[in-house]
């Protein structure tokens, strides 16, 4: 029972993965067909989801992480200098972590496919779906900083979530992809938080800004 109290958020993922992975060719039906009505909740979603791609993308969370990182060191801003740090940090484990993974899978996207395919350990274009790179990346830092400051959680992680909604609507990944995306992006946090607790250097900084 400790097991599961202590690694619920995980179970709950996994779970969630196991159950939807039957439904991934459904739901991308679904968003294909919801797409093309042109409905004003499709507008909606139209001019929401490039604003999700932006906060997603690899080269935008670097550049935010450089300039963070710069902007500390030339300002003696010990807190927004720990930002830029684990910012690229958190995005280099998740990242490349996340695209071993990923290539060892080898499952088929939405575009090649709607139904479950993977072919195993490949470079192939196209079957590098599961889980999203992405969703990992973002999840893992929406984790490392709400765990510095919980105050942030409902922001980082809703951020999150409409990143992986966004991956889905594209339909760059199944529902299931962006689940083990998040699943992937937390366990990286966790795992670099036991090699470098960030939580308590961000601590010990000090209240210099």
């Amino acid at each position: 029972m400790g097991f599961l109290r202590d690694n619920w958020c995980a179970f709950v993922l996994f779970t969630a993965i196991l159950i939807l992975m039957p439904f991934d060719g459904q739901v991308i039906v679904s968003m294909r067909e919801f797409k093309e009505s042109g409905g004003n909740l499709n507008h909606f979603f139209d001019i929401l989801m490039p604003i999700a791609t932006l906060l997603g993308h690899g080269s935008a969370i670097i550049i935010l992480g450089i300039l963070l990182l710069a902007l500390g060191k030339s300002m003696k801003w010990s807190r927004v200098f720990f930002t830029g740090k684990y910012i690229l940090i958190g995005f280099l484990v998740s990242g490349i972590g996340v695209q071993l993974i990923k290539h060892l899978f080898g499952r088929a996207r939405p575009r090649l496919t709607e139904d479950i395919v993977f072919i195993g350990p490949s470079f192939v274009s196209g079957f590098d779906s599961f889980p999203s790179g992405h969703t990992a990346v973002v999840f893992c830092l929406a984790y490392m900083f709400a765990s510095i400051d919980k105050r942030l959680a409902p922001l980082l992680f809703t951020i999150a979530i409409v990143t992986g909604i966004e991956r889905v609507y594209n339909m760059s990944h199944f529902p299931s992809d962006v689940v083990a995306g998040a699943l992937t992006g937390i366990a990286f946090a966790q795992l670099l938080r036991r090699k470098k607790d960030y939580v308590n250097e961000y601590k010990n900084i000090g209240t210099s800004f």
